[in-house]
């Protein structure tokens, strides 16, 4: 999952969408393992590269770089040429220059990156000359001492360092702090960490017991605290409260120190705080150099652990703002394409509401994948009302439902006497829709000849009217459909390739209704709402309990929504569904029971409870549905039907229904 993660962190940035690559790659390094950590973590780099975002960058980097330190060595090189960039691009040359030349000696001599690292650390070098800093790299930590107890604690943190411990921070650095008190046989033991805006703030105090210290604040010396962490190596004293370093600090006789250790807390020369651990009372006895280094080496694998707790408080807090971003977007996106006719609740139109949601505000042409009553339509019609075109024109047409030559006329337009019956000039769908969209359903369809124009269209921007030798220039989005392979159909010569490169730039996918039964439910009282207000009177309508609803949503559906639309207009307006077969198979709504031709009044079962149609009121209802749902077009209707289109005309004139 980590992996796929990270190729559509890869595919977004490839995509120009820098944000939600980045986005990507934190939310997934919540669940990643160690062997995907890496490779989200150099994606999110990038991607923060990208945006700017130089802090986020580091942030990235640093973490990488603590994975290849753990395992992956040979990545070490190129991990740290970058950093050093980062750190030289944020004005810190001094850091830019020892990581720089660390990553100069990770690369081999002829790698082709080695000769920019050294660019880079030459220039961190001269601007470290003419900004020189205060103090100097740390030298390198004394060798912890033998004690079994010094062996376990450094052990220990060695353990949470390597293993990337998921502990919260102040868990963390009590479990710690509380096994190097008893290591170094101290009185008190503090961890005190740096937060902006308040200075040294206590993290973590234990006694000899391993106990919590009971208001720690009035048991530690702010000044000596302060001195720890300025320094660059351990510190000890002897009554501190008469050593010239800590002049003037009271509170170090107050307490009846006898004696400290202390060492700063630092990361990359960055200052996080310090340890202190001290000795009070009647105990006078200085610490040693064993305690010393102890108490310096675990200073500095401490610095290592507060870091990556941080960096996953961090994460995790940005994950969480990300996820509640992505849900405040899509549920935005998912009320204006309810607005439009879409619907639905489940993963499947999660994801897609989601995708329309990026490609939608973009001048991208998209080719919309589907089985046929989907609603592929209403996927354009959503794209568009939600795209910077919102205010011009959208035109839609089947391009299998005309002729060729009537289609052509209706998308380019024509002339004065470019045929028999043109008697003026009319303007074709791509001048009517200038500014604004087309959509092309079942673009497949398209004939030779009509593809060839269309290409023409997509690449020069102009149509030709028929009979017409001069061009116009149109500006319009196109969208297009089909629930034909066009793959398959390019390699049968049945459909341009270069036309398909052009349509094909983004593809959004219309899950069939199979994929998604939750959203039955909720589509069918949409549909059942709809069938009442078409009704002359609505409370004559079959209403759908739980068990109809249950039935409807365990049926394949292959004709999909407009299946069930069609399925719901009926059952409202007719009659019960029939049970499904024990086979599992389609099943349909009972016909209404008619009463015979000539009875005056609807009958009524013997129960009272259902209704009997005459035959001229289940007429008049079946032929509202179905106009219903081909939106006025009777040609479609008849089909429907399965009754001539003349027929057709007849009842409507007889019903009123014009």
């Amino acid at each position: 999952m980590s992996q796929d993660a990270a190729e559509r962190a890869r595919r977004y940035l490839s995509e120009g969408d820098p944000a939600m690559a980045l986005g990507a790659a934190e939310a997934a390094l919540r669940e990643a393992g160690r062997e995907d950590a890496l490779s989200l973590r150099l994606a999110a780099g990038r991607a923060a590269a990208a945006l700017g975002d130089l802090a986020a960058q580091t942030r990235h980097l640093e973490a990488a770089e603590a994975l290849v330190r753990a395992g992956r060595l040979d990545a070490l090189g190129p991990v740290l040429a970058q950093l050093g960039e980062v750190h030289l691009r944020r004005n810190d040359p001094a850091r830019a220059a020892v990581t720089l030349e660390e990553a100069l000696g990770q690369l081999p001599a002829d790698d082709p990156q080695a000769a920019r690292v050294r660019g880079l650390l030459d220039e961190a070098r001269g601007r470290e000359r003419e900004a020189p800093l205060d103090d100097e790299p740390p030298p390198a930590a004394p060798a912890p001492p033998t004690t079994e107890a010094a062996a376990r604690l450094l052990e220990m943190t060695e353990r949470l360092v390597e293993g990337q411990a998921d502990l919260e921070l102040p868990a963390l650095l009590d479990l710690v702090l509380a096994e190097l008190v008893k290591a170094a046989v101290a009185d008190r033991g503090f961890v005190l960490l740096r937060e902006p805006g308040e200075g040294l703030v206590i993290r973590a105090a234990r006694d000899a017991a391993g106990r919590q210290v009971p208001d720690p604040a009035r048991e530690v010396s702010r000044k000596i605290a302060e001195r720890a962490a300025a320094e660059q190596v351990a510190l000890r004293a002897v009554r501190p409260a008469e050593d010239p370093r800590f002049a003037g600090s009271r509170s170090a006789k107050a307490l009846d120190l006898r004696a400290l250790v202390a060492a700063p807390l630092r990361y990359r020369r960055i200052d996080l705080g310090c340890v202190v651990l001290d000795r009070r009372g009647s105990r006078d006895v200085a610490f040693d150099d064993a305690a010393e280094a102890l108490v310096d080496r675990f200073a500095r694998l401490a610095s290592g652990l507060i870091v990556r707790a941080r960096l996953r408080e961090a994460e995790r807090r940005r994950a969480e703002a990300l996820q509640a971003l992505f849900a405040r977007g899509a549920e935005q996106v998912r009320e204006r394409a309810l607005a439009g006719g879409l619907e639905g609740e489940s993963q499947a139109m999660f994801e897609l509401l989601r995708l329309l949601e990026r490609v939608a505000p973009t001048e991208a042409r998209v080719l919309i994948r589907g089985e046929s009553g989907t609603g592929k339509e209403l996927v354009a019609r959503t794209i568009h009302e939600n795209s910077p075109r919102r205010a011009a024109p959208f035109h839609a047409i089947n391009c299998a439902a005309l002729p060729e030559a009537l289609l052509e006329g209706e998308l380019f337009g024509h002339v004065r006497g470019a045929f028999t019956g043109a008697e003026g000039d009319r303007a074709g769908l791509f001048e009517r829709a200038h500014g604004g969209t087309i959509f092309l359903d079942e673009i497949g369809d398209a004939s030779p000849r009509l593809q060839a124009e269309l290409l023409r269209v997509l690449q020069e921007g102009e149509v030709r009217r028929l009979g017409d030798g001069g061009v116009r220039k149109v500006d319009v989005r196109v969208l297009a459909a089909t629930h034909q392979d066009l793959e398959a159909m390019v390699a049968e010569g049945r459909f341009r390739e270069d036309l398909l490169y052009r349509l094909n730039v983004v593809v959004v996918r219309v899950p069939p209704l199979r994929e998604r039964p939750e959203d039955v439910p909720l589509l069918a009282r949409r549909f059942e709402r709809e069938a009442r207000d078409l009704m002359g009177d609505p409370s004559r309508a079959t209403p759908l309990d739980d068990a109809k609803l249950a039935a409807l949503a365990a049926r394949p559906w292959p004709g999909n929504v407009r299946e069930l639309k069609n399925a719901v207009t009926r059952l409202v307006t007719l009659g019960e569904l029939a049970a499904s077969s024990a086979a599992g198979q389609d099943a349909s709504p009972a016909p209404p029971v008619r009463a015979p031709l000539g009875v005056p009044e609807a009958a009524r079962r013997a129960d009272g409870d259902e209704e009997v149609l005459t035959l001229e009121e289940a007429e008049r209802r079946a032929i509202v549905a179905a106009l219903r749902r081909t939106g006025g077009a009777r040609q479609e209707a008849a089909a429907l039907l399965k009754c001539a289109r003349r027929t057709l005309y007849t009842k409507i004139r007889q019903y009123g229904l014009e």
